[in-house]
């Protein structure tokens, strides 16, 4: 006989047995001879995905925020995520232990099962306290009651919110630098006119100094040769 999972028809999840019916996490079923880790992961994410499709197909209105949970509604929510964890926890686990290479479709099923999981965790209260010290999920109203979380739709706009003024901040550099680049060309090219006209001017005394001294050599031969004719 081999290993086989049990439940999985509500949202209590599932779980592995041994082949006696003995509830097991999955990487202990590795250590069984003959063990299959190339087919039993597979199964694993195929039951993890159902699970998936079950929450978001009965909680999903109050997951995405459309609602707050009903009072029924809580121990199921409590139910789900637990379950969501567990199933996430023991195909890591499992993974590491067969030693497989990670897979671009199991991520997108773990990754969608914590997703769930945080949400469940928002809608009944359970997400930690940020670092301002007050629950993101449920701000308190003035009577002191928890008002409703966000939407999708509002976080959806405080991302777009945050992208838009890091697209500012980078065109705002970006002005910057070229500023900066046009004030060097134009400090370069200034000392570059004053470095040309100085130069210019010393070349026009440099002229006028050779002209004055040919005149003055002149001036001396004409005097010496009129003291040699008298």
């Amino acid at each position: 006989m081999l290993p086989h999972i049990l439940g999985g028809e509500d949202l209590s999840g599932f779980a592995w047995a041994r082949p006696d019916g003995t509830p097991a996490r999955l990487a202990t079923l590795l250590d069984l001879p003959g063990a299959e880790p190339a087919r039993w992961l597979p199964t694993h994410l195929e039951a993890l995905d159902d699970l998936n499709i079950e929450v978001a197909g009965r909680l999903g209105e109050v997951l995405g925020g459309g609602r707050g949970p009903a009072p029924g509604e809580h121990e199921l929510l409590a139910t789900a995520y637990a379950a969501l964890d567990r199933g996430c926890h023991e195909y890591a686990e499992a993974l590491t232990a067969a030693g497989l290479p990670d897979d671009l479709r199991a991520g997108q099923i773990v990754g969608t099962a914590a997703l769930l999981s945080i949400r469940c965790r928002a809608a009944i209260g359970l997400i930690g306290p940020a670092p301002s010290g007050r629950r993101p999920g449920h701000p308190r109203a003035r009577d002191g009651r928890r008002s409703r979380g966000p939407t999708c739709r509002e976080l959806d706009r405080g991302m777009a919110r945050q992208q838009m003024a890091g697209r500012d901040r980078r065109r705002t550099a970006a002005a910057r630098h070229a500023v900066d680049a046009a004030l060097r060309l134009l400090r370069g090219s200034t000392r570059s006119a004053t470095c040309a006209s100085t130069s210019g001017a010393a070349s026009r005394l440099g002229r006028r100094a050779r002209a004055g001294s040919g005149a003055a050599r002149r001036l001396r031969r004409g005097r010496s040769g009129c003291c040699s004719t008298g």
